[in-house]
């Protein structure tokens, strides 16, 4: 408690001091952002990004908090000659923008679920980072008919103390302050921490991560979502679902993550022992980023039943 009164204090301090940051407006980003095969589709009143690229059976990649459909490109490019691939920003995210929805729970799995519809849809697998993950394995939950696989990456799955970062942002005053004045070393400071070895961490995805945060409307959402991740973190029911999960999954994780700790995994083997499980060691938050090369083989191991 005592480190985040001095956190709240420092990081006060440190976005007083710093001249307010304008918003990025939409068509600037998309210009840089929005290349190659990216889409958007109406879903629920809200303009979604997406990229639909190769053919074969159908995965749809989900990322987690502050993040967006870029996260996947590596996996994408190596995976869109087996599988048809999908991504897309989730809402308050990327490219999407702010939802027209509070951000509960079960509004991640009600948005995917009407992605789907509007892509017509009807089976597929899932892959999910973080946030992504919990919305993957909560639709592979209610929709066992649609889903044929998981794969989870260090999934948000069980109780736990959030990081701080999302602590800070969920206060009153300084989550507001965050809206209008994002300091840069902020962003990079929590980026180094989702990885393992931050020295990994490419220039051009630093300035993604900040640039995106920066869009119109996106700063306001992350101080929501971070709000409701903030009290759902102890909910002692958010995990019930885990052990009804029928379909084949994977989990993978980073044995230095320390945004969804290592540790949780040990619920994971309890709850859902049929799972495959991959350890990363060295590795973060993020291993599609941080280790594209390997944990993309994994996944295609698995996917493909090999």
């Amino acid at each position: 408690m005592k480190n985040r009164a001095f956190l709240a204090i420092f990081i006060t301090i440190a976005v007083i001091s710093t001249a307010a940051c304008s918003s990025i407006p939409p068509e600037e980003l998309e210009k840089k952002y929005a290349t190659g095969n990216s889409k958007f589709i109406e879903v629920d009143g809200m303009r979604v990004h997406y990229r639909d690229e190769g053919s074969g059976p159908v995965v749809i990649m989900i990322h987690g908090i502050v993040s967006s459909l870029h996260t996947w490109d590596a996996w994408a490019d190596e995976m869109k000659g087996k599988f048809r691939v999908i991504r897309f920003d989730v809402p308050g995210f990327g490219l999407t923008g702010p939802a027209n929805f509070k951000y509960k729970p079960g509004f991640f799995v009600r948005f995917l679920h009407g992605f789907v519809k509007k892509m017509e849809l009807k089976k597929f697998s899932l892959i999910g980072n973080s946030l992504g993950g919990f919305i993957s394995w909560k639709y592979a939950a209610y929709h066992p008919d649609q889903v044929e696989k998981l794969v989870l990456l260090d999934p948000v799955g069980y109780p736990q103390k959030t990081p701080w970062i999302i602590g800070m942002m969920a206060l009153p005053v300084i989550g507001n302050i965050a809206t209008v004045i994002t300091p840069r070393f902020i962003v990079e400071m929590n980026v180094k921490e989702v990885y393992g070895d931050p020295s990994r961490i490419k220039p051009e995805a630093m300035d993604r991560y900040y640039e995106l945060i920066m869009r119109e409307g996106n700063r306001t959402a992350l101080r929501d979502i971070f709000i409701e991740l903030e009290e759902q973190a102890g909910d002692p029911t958010i995990d019930d679902e885990i052990p009804d999960i029928k379909v084949p999954t994977m989990v993978i994780w980073g044995d230095k993550d320390i945004w969804t700790p290592y540790a949780y995994i040990e619920n994971w083997k309890k709850d859902l022992p049929s799972a495959k499980y991959v350890v990363y060691k060295g590795v973060g938050h993020v291993p599609m980023e941080e280790i594209p090369e390997q944990s993309v083989k994994d996944a295609e191991a698995f996917l493909l039943g090999n």
